[in-house]
């Protein structure tokens, strides 16, 4: 993943991928905040120092609901307009791609 990012060195400490399919009864597949909150617990992380990072309205939501902040990127302008409200709705900061995002994760910190 971090490669297709264009890190050339590992960043992340650990990447959560949900067990289930998208047609399966989902305990970890967004919205749900299941691993967020998981992740959480088991690293003693502070909710407000944490992110979730993605490019849909589903990964946004798993980060409101885990209390924690949401930020988007890749996004064209494209997307549909409902997608503007709720990114409003959850406070969701907005970068056109993820080193873009970097400045205001830090200014959070």
């Amino acid at each position: 993943m971090e490669g297709l990012l264009g890190f050339a060195e590992p960043v992340f400490a650990e990447v959560c991928i949900a067990p289930e399919a998208p047609d399966q009864l989902s305990t970890y597949r967004k919205p749900s905040p299941r691993f967020i909150e998981e992740m959480i617990a088991r690293d003693n992380l502070v909710k407000k120092d944490s992110w979730m990072i993605g490019d849909a309205p589903s990964d946004w939501e798993a980060g409101w609901r885990a209390g924690i902040n949401a930020g988007a990127v890749g996004l064209t302008g494209a997307e549909d307009p409902a997608w503007g409200a709720m990114r409003s709705r959850w406070t969701v900061a907005a970068a056109p791609t993820l080193a873009d995002l970097i400045p205001t994760l830090l200014r959070s910190a």
